[in-house]
């Protein structure tokens, strides 16, 4: 993920209060209106039974996954 992708992520989930789930990230990417790419990288986030910590820790998951 490159740095300007990282900035935009920050921008999009700016008001996301953390921990949050996954339905809980992608929904606000989506109110947000996020381009296309930033929403299919979210969609591409794993299912879990915890919730992502912070942004820190959706950004290394979704550099994990190469999306």
């Amino acid at each position: 993920m490159t740095e300007m992708e990282m900035q935009s992520l920050r921008i999009v989930l700016a008001d996301l209060t953390f921990p949050a789930r996954r339905w809980e990230i992608i929904t606000k990417a989506d109110w947000y209106g996020a381009d296309a790419v930033t929403t299919h990288r979210l969609h591409q986030l794993p299912a879990r039974p915890k919730p992502y910590r912070d942004l820190r820790e959706l950004i290394r998951t979704l550099n994990e996954l190469g999306t």
